[in-house]
């Protein structure tokens, strides 16, 4: 039997906010990657959030990878 997983919860929001929100937010953690690159980055990310370090946001990532080539602003 797969693992249950539960919702975190939705601090900050208001009850209206919150409910428009669980439908995207069940979608999100009953996906599973159906290719093995997929499944891989879906073990990745578990694991960090297992570890309760906190995900980069998508500007944080773009800014480390302009940092890795050399492109800092």
């Amino acid at each position: 039997m797969g693992k249950k997983l539960l919702s975190p919860p939705l601090t900050g929001l208001k009850d209206s906010s919150a409910k428009s929100a669980e439908p995207l937010w069940q979608e999100a953690i009953s996906y599973r990657p159906r290719t093995s690159l997929g499944q891989k980055l879906l073990r990745i990310r578990e694991r960090i959030i297992a570890s309760g370090e906190r995900l980069c946001s998508w500007d944080e990532i773009e800014q480390e990878i302009a940092a890795q080539r050399g492109q800092m602003e």
